[in-house]
């Protein structure tokens, strides 16, 4: 769902994929609608199975699905009755998701550590509920920070903090001003050091370090050796 509103970014307006990219957006948009919990507005780790044993609230997942619907709401992908479900599902996270620590630092929990298919992982429901659920795991941080900025871009809040009000708002506003504003003060700073990597023009091919080709086997070891490979000699890449 993120990688399709985040490619819409860099494609032209008259490319040719991108009317078939938009629409790919909506259909995922109406399923992920669909399969929101009503109670909480989050997704379950296994989304079509939220009354099923064992299935939990799933953070990264529920992040990123908040994310994509602003974010396509506010570039005008979608359509502003998705809203509603992100500001529901936004809100979800606030209140059973977040945990703030004695210390004051915020934690993100259920958070699903990883998953895939091939190797053992058969995409079976058991499968699914038995990875790692661990805390702060960055493929929930992030889209967690990023659908609120989205979100309060959706809403037309300020991206930086004013004072003004009452005493005690204009004192609450001002400690939070003083915390924020410096922040993306430095986002050009931040922006200038990054730089895209450079790799060397040579390649690695598994083939070459006894990956086989049909499709089958086992070619981990070899992927392993060409990565090494590529390391070793000042990079590279592995193909």
């Amino acid at each position: 769902a993120m990688a399709l509103v985040d490619v819409l970014d860099f494609l032209p307006a008259d490319h040719p994929g991108r009317p078939e990219i938009l629409s790919l957006v909506r259909k995922v948009c109406a399923g992920v609608v669909r399969h929101q919990d009503q109670d909480s507005g989050l997704w379950y780790q296994v989304l079509d199975q939220g009354g099923r044993q064992g299935n939990y609230l799933e953070a990264t997942a529920s992040a990123m699905f908040v994310y994509t619907m602003a974010k396509g709401v506010n570039r005008g992908y979608l359509p502003r009755t998705y809203v509603a479900p992100a500001l529901k599902g936004y809100q979800g996270i606030i209140d059973r998701l977040i945990r703030t620590e004695d210390n004051g630092q915020v934690t993100l929990t259920q958070c699903c550590a990883v998953s895939g298919l091939g190797y053992g992982r058969d995409g079976s429901y058991e499968y699914y509920l038995r990875e790692p659920i661990v805390n702060n795991d960055l493929k929930g941080v992030g889209p967690f920070i990023l659908a609120g900025i989205e979100l309060q871009q959706l809403l037309g809040l300020p991206m930086t903090v004013t004072a003004g009000g009452d005493k005690v708002a204009a004192t609450a506003v001002a400690t939070a001003e003083a915390s924020v504003a410096p922040e993306w003060a430095m986002v050009p700073q931040i922006l200038a050091r990054i730089q895209a990597p450079a790799f060397p023009a040579r390649q690695f091919a598994i083939t070459d370090f006894g990956a086989a080709t049909d499709g089958q086997a086992d070619c981990t070891d070899a992927i392993r050796k060409a990565i090494e490979a590529c390391s070793q000699a000042g990079g590279g890449r592995v193909v």
